[in-house]
């Protein structure tokens, strides 16, 4: 993997670099929170962020998106499919959020049913991952081995090293955009040992952590255990854990049709196993009416049922479900009650 040195006043000129043929999407600051959002310069980057509320999944998998519309013309039904966003670049995620990608790449590109619409955004997109510098209060990446530092599921990765970046290459499309930017350096060893320093630094500030071994098989043993209904009596059931999680991908499909049935769209948006109606079917039927059975759903969905359908946990450890949610309800704590340590 080849390894380059970005100095930090080189910034907006590589930012430039990367406009003239992408749609640059970064971190910036809006109130009180750091956001995603489409930049013109390197000084509207946010980049010593440690998370996000709502996920760079946003990009590709937007929470309201129109997938057709149809319009009937001397009544002949006419469908049009929008066509999805250019070329993006994703600049400064961090590897948290880079494998929590990679996991909606094994669900909607990977799985049985193949996302049209995802598929062709991650086509066009290109991930420029960010090294974590520091850990925030609710991180507990290190458990599945998704940050501080990413290894791959990246074209471009960055390390803060002070006063420069330390470029890694990660794929043909990352070297493209490397090779076109002439001012880059060659890294030295010394710059590759303080990227492991600083790393290893982060790593050890961790201290939340799930215990990944025979996870499964606990949960599994534990699925009638008492500490479902004590969590769920805390529980809003606001789908406010689901909303920031970054490897969420339930949506719902609705139909808008004008009043005169001649033309009309379909949209389909982020859903929520947290809500009451999510599991809803015809004549009155529900698989999950309890909040106990939808906290204990969204639960196993990212600690099991991923896991055994496509061979990854639904968990990055981000840290969101936990830091946003009005109780707090905490993962972590779940398993570590579970498990009796």
């Amino acid at each position: 993997m080849e390894t380059l040195i970005l100095r930090k006043e080189q910034l907006p000129q590589f930012i430039e670099h990367l406009r003239r043929e992408y749609r640059v999407v970064g971190p910036v600051k809006k109130g009180n929170l750091v956001v995603f959002a489409e930049i013109s310069k390197a000084e509207d980057l946010q980049l010593d962020y440690v998370t996000t509320m709502i996920p760079p999944k946003k990009v590709l998998l937007p929470q309201r998106e129109t997938i057709l519309k149809f319009k009937f013309e001397n009544e002949t039904p006419k469908v049009e499919q929008p066509a999805v966003d250019g070329k993006i670049v994703l600049f400064g995620v961090h590897p948290c959020d880079i494998n929590a990608i990679k996991v909606l790449d094994k669900v909607l590109i990977e799985g049985e049913f193949k996302d049209p619409y995802y598929a062709q955004r991650r086509e066009n997109t290109v991930i420029i991952g960010l090294n974590c510098t520091k850990a925030g209060e609710y991180c507990f990446c290190t458990s599945f081995g998704t940050g501080p530092g990413a290894k791959d599921g990246f074209d471009i990765l960055l390390t803060d090293l002070g006063d420069r970046f330390l470029v890694e290459v990660g794929t043909d499309a990352g070297k493209k955009i490397v090779e076109g930017f002439k001012e880059l350096s060659k890294a030295e060893d010394a710059d590759i040992a303080k990227r492991d320093e600083i790393l290893k630094k982060v790593a050890e500030s961790i201290k939340r952590r799930i215990k990944t071994e025979n996870l499964e098989t606990l949960l599994l043993e534990k699925i009638n255990d008492k500490i479902w209904q004590e969590l769920a009596d805390e529980c809003l059931a606001c789908g406010v854990c689901t909303t920031v999680c970054p490897t969420c991908f339930c949506y719902g499909v609705i139909d808008r049709v004008s009043a005169d049935f001649k033309e009309g769209e379909r949209i389909r948006y982020w859903d929520s196993c947290m809500f009451l109606e999510f599991a809803a079917v015809a004549l009155g039927g529900n698989f999950r009416p309890g909040r106990d059975a939808r906290l204990k759903h969204r639960m196993y969905h990212k600690l099991v049922y991923i896991k055994q359908q496509h061979g990854v946990f639904g968990c990055v450890g981000c840290g969101r479900c936990v830091e946003f949610c009005v109780k707090h309800i905490d993962p972590v704590d779940a398993v570590t009650r579970l498990s009796g340590d």
